[in-house]
């Protein structure tokens, strides 16, 4: 769409295709929706800051991270959800004392997975259901810094970026159990995201955009 012209970030497309979730870095930062029909519209209204957005599998909703709770500081991001045909007002899904630098939900929607920049800027990543008992769990804590998830699309695997030999590289453990770590990249590895397939991993090298083949079993 050339006619539209701003300073985007964090752009998400739509699980059918045909819209696009992203942020504008204007007066603040908000969250808005172009559709295929090169319609456009936005989303939230409270906070300076909502970006990172990600859809919920069903296209119904987004979960996307959000200061509108009014605190300040690195800690003030909480996760929300909203409905993007504007049918009810934003609603927090994920609270923490830290602040949240991710959200996504699982495919199924059974899961909620955030992380969290916490004592000495370590990125932990956490879990929660979403129905049932919902408190939050650890699935990567440690003294590594872990950043740059994204979780398969079949729920059973999550990628990420771990600096735990030393620079950070692109893993794969499984989900929800993290049971083990399977080394993905070398000579370093971040932003890493599954191919829709969910066959094949993405990622930043220092200097190249690159594909792995994936098997699993």
């Amino acid at each position: 769409d050339s006619t539209w012209h701003a300073r985007f970030v964090y752009p998400a497309i739509a699980p059918d295709g045909k819209a696009i979730a992203l942020s504008i870095m204007e007066d603040g930062t908000q969250l808005w929706l172009w559709r295929d029909d090169r319609t456009r519209q936005r989303i939230t209204q409270q906070g300076t800051v909502n970006w990172r957005p990600h859809w919920r599998a069903d296209g119904t909703a987004l979960a996307y991270l959000s200061n509108a709770t009014g605190r300040e500081g690195q800690d003030a991001y909480d996760a929300f959800m909203v409905p993007v045909d504007g049918s009810a007002p934003p609603v927090i899904v994920a609270d923490h004392r830290f602040g949240l630098w991710e959200v996504e939900w699982t495919r199924d929607g059974q899961y909620l997975v955030v992380r969290a920049d916490e004592e000495g800027g370590d990125g932990n990543i956490r879990y929660r259901r979403t129905s049932g008992d919902t408190v939050l769990m650890g699935l990567l804590i440690g003294a590594d810094r872990t950043s740059i998830f994204d979780l398969s699309p079949d729920g059973k695997y999550i990628a990420y970026s771990s600096d735990a030999d030393g620079a950070l590289e692109v893993y794969v453990s499984p989900f929800p159990s993290a049971a083990w770590q399977r080394p993905i990249s070398s000579g370093g590895g971040t932003e890493v995201r599954w191919a829709h397939s969910g066959r094949e991993l993405f990622y930043k090298s220092p200097t190249h955009l690159m594909a792995v083949p994936v098997t699993t079993g």
